[in-house]
């Protein structure tokens, strides 16, 4: 479709998932508003995603947020009811997730375009890997990489757009992951020492004594902690450390955890010139806005999607014959005592910040 068409039509996103895989479908949205500004995407997600989605998603971009019921008519009847709201004559469909409420979701939308038109709407879905990822978990191997090269999320989203021929046959590589926020160029890193689940933190330890030997060699640069106040559960000292950070070094380290909304992530990311993190939504959030990160894999591998895509981000990693053990970073880690957690321990400060110093220098 050319950018001067007149012709409204609809492109239906679903992905109910956590921030992360959110913010990684913002770029198949920002390719509908480059390629085809006078079309409306609808994003169906969780309904505590709505004000970020509004303030950062693409502009012709209307979330519907919806609750996480357990009822299938309650997908099936959200589907069916905006199907019969729509003023469009034409829609596209994309299942970017692929479980059973995506699922209920587009039958009763497809059921319900039907009812009112008679044409019956293909569905156009991103591809998970699901069965090759379990395998990979369950022979210790990257079998994703192996078998089908480096993969990211992100792309398998704006495949399943170019796909769909809505856009036409338009080059991906155009299109990343985007979030609106005003970049500010200053020496502020973000810390973020949260992650969903427990296999992707890095020790609260490590984090401080990364932290005092940024402080120390490198006097102009400025620490800001971000992140859920969750991690003070799984971490109860770390906030006292921080707080003696503060009192150490007054006007160079900050504590925003747990004291950001939703909707300003973006912008606190933008603020900043690098982000360290685990393989989490601040990996992706910074990238979006532009801003490098360093990020700790721990038990994930490229195969299952979720490495940094940008230019001068970097990850690390430990070589061990275990990973991946998990898909999402849970479970019990089966590595002797001594060592224990060992794809996360080993990644030392030292080592950390000597990749700090590569990318500064």
């Amino acid at each position: 479709m050319s950018a001067d068409s007149a012709q409204t039509r609809a492109h239906i996103f679903f992905r109910y998932s956590a921030l992360g895989d959110v913010v990684l479908c913002s770029g198949a949205l920002s390719a509908v508003q480059n390629l085809a500004p006078n079309d409306t995407s609808y994003f169906i997600t969780n309904s505590s995603m709505e004000k970020l989605i509004q303030n950062t998603f693409p502009s012709n971009t209307t979330c519907i947020g919806l609750e996480n019921s357990r009822e299938p008519l309650y997908w099936f009847k959200h589907g069916w009811s905006l199907a019969q709201t729509l003023a469009m004559n034409d829609a596209f469909l994309y299942d970017l997730h692929g479980n059973s409420k995506s699922k209920l979701f587009f039958l009763g939308f497809r059921l319900s375009w039907f009812h009112r038109s008679g044409q019956w709407l293909p569905l156009f879905c991103s591809p998970k890997f699901s069965l090759l990822r379990l395998v990979s978990v369950l022979v210790r191997k990257d079998l994703v990489t192996e078998l089908f090269g480096k993969r990211w999320v992100y792309k398998d989203h704006l495949l399943t757009v170019r796909d769909s021929g809505s856009l036409g046959d338009f080059n991906i590589e155009n299109h990343n992951p985007v979030l609106t926020a005003k970049k500010i160029q200053n020496k502020t890193i973000l810390l973020a020492p949260d992650a969903q689940h427990w296999k992707k933190r890095w020790p609260a330890n490590y984090w401080i004594q990364l932290s005092e030997k940024i402080l120390t060699h490198y006097p102009e640069h400025k620490l800001r902690f971000v992140g859920s106040l969750s991690i003070y559960d799984h971490e109860p000292h770390l906030k006292k450390n921080i707080e003696r950070l503060e009192t150490d070094y007054p006007k160079r380290v900050s504590n925003s955890i747990g004291m950001t909304s939703l909707e300003s992530l973006a912008q606190v990311a933008a603020e900043s010139s690098l982000c360290f993190c685990s393989n989490s939504a601040w990996l992706h959030i910074a990238e979006a806005v532009g801003t490098k990160t360093i990020s700790l894999a721990g038990p994930i591998v490229p195969g299952f999607g979720f490495s940094p895509w940008s230019h001068g981000s970097q990850e690390m990693s430990v070589p061990l014959n275990c990973r991946p053990c998990t898909r999402h970073g849970s479970g019990p880690c089966v590595r002797p005592h001594t060592e224990f957690h060992a794809c996360m321990t080993q990644l030392s400060p030292q080592n950390v910040f000597a990749k700090f110093q590569t990318l500064t220098n």
